[in-house]
């Protein structure tokens, strides 16, 4: 078999010749490392309301405590972010329930069929993505930092402009006119 076969009912990942070249997973954890090491060496850069970042930012005290105060979040906003985990976690296993009753997968594993209906598939062509996004979001607003907001928006391009748009047409070409039906009716998003 050649190196570069690829089979028909799945998408390949890799930098030469992969369908895309890095897993959202991963572009979404090497994001939110680029904004801690933003966060870190040119401040927290807050966007809410109210809180404002310290003036000298070139002491290595003051860094430290930029970054241990980013963490310093009011409890309501810690029992939030856990609570939206929670959240996520039971969407996850929905998810994967759904795509294991059409006997598909998650993680870019061979598709057998087209979750179309049930809990999440029926609300969002891409609930995962949304799920993603939006634990991203809110630790951007734990931590109050503008490089975290600005990690969950190139997260949310990657997948948007490079991600979907190549699942999209693997599906169509899959699915053909019941991908179409589903397109029609569920939006990409929420």
């Amino acid at each position: 078999m050649p190196t570069n076969y690829r089979p028909r009912n799945s998408i390949s990942i890799g930098f030469q010749n992969g369908d895309i070249p890095i897993v959202p997973p991963a572009v979404a954890f090497l994001s939110c490392a680029v904004a801690s090491l933003f966060a870190v060496t040119m401040g927290r850069c807050p966007f809410l309301p109210g809180r404002t970042a310290p003036e000298n930012k070139k002491n290595l005290i003051l860094m430290a405590r930029i970054v241990v105060s980013s963490f310093r979040c009011c409890s309501h906003q810690i029992v939030h972010f856990v609570l939206i985990l929670f959240i996520a976690k039971r969407i996850k296993a929905q998810c994967q329930q759904e795509l294991e009753e059409v006997q598909s997968g998650m993680r870019f594993t061979p598709v057998h069929g087209l979750a179309t209906t049930g809990v999440v598939y029926s609300r969002s062509r891409n609930p995962l993505y949304v799920l993603v996004v939006w634990i991203m979001l809110a630790l951007a607003i734990l931590v109050d930092s503008g490089w975290f907001l600005a990690a969950t928006l190139v997260m949310w391009a990657y997948l948007q402009f490079w991600v979907i748009p190549v699942e999209e047409q693997f599906l169509k070409r899959k699915f053909g006119k019941q991908f179409g039906e589903y397109c029609a009716k569920t939006p990409r998003w929420v």
